[in-house]
């Protein structure tokens, strides 16, 4: 591996083995199988890296290798605050930038604290993206978290 990232937080494996790193201040990179490390990924939103937030989890589409589309979760700072996002874009052929970043989910509402955002992603067997996210710290919502309802 290597020792040159700045607080790694989300990986996965790309097709040919080498990995998809996030680092928690809103950066992606590749690391190769015997550790050698590639440039900073461009075209990600910006991130709120304070306290628990940042560039979280992250996976590759099922079809990765004729879309390449990437998602991730971050905490996506906001007017009133912070989210806990979900986006997605394409992994430039080059695998220098992220083309087409779009968030495609918000956890709403926005919260001004900078705890408990979550941030795992994955895709089931069965080809859907499932999320987890935190609770954000909030004496309401906290209790409310594991209700089903």
């Amino acid at each position: 591996m290597t020792d040159q990232l700045t607080s790694p937080w989300g990986i996965t494996s790309l097709p040919d083995g080498r990995l998809l790193i996030t680092q928690k201040g809103g950066q992606v990179r590749i690391v190769s199988a015997n550790g050698v490390l590639g440039g900073v990924i461009t075209g990600l939103p910006v991130v709120n890296a304070s306290g628990q937030g940042g560039l979280l989890g992250l996976c590759i589409d099922p079809q990765f290798e004729s879309n390449r589309l990437v998602y991730w979760i971050f905490s996506e700072p906001v007017a009133d605050g912070s989210l806990t996002s979900v986006a997605r874009g394409r992994l430039s052929a080059d695998e220098i930038r992220i083309e087409n970043a779009a968030v495609i989910y918000r956890a709403t509402p926005s919260h001004t604290g900078s705890a408990h955002y979550g941030g795992r992603i994955l895709f089931d067997l069965t080809g859907h993206l499932v999320v987890s996210t935190g609770e954000r710290s909030d004496m309401v919502t906290r209790t409310q978290s594991q209700l089903l309802s």
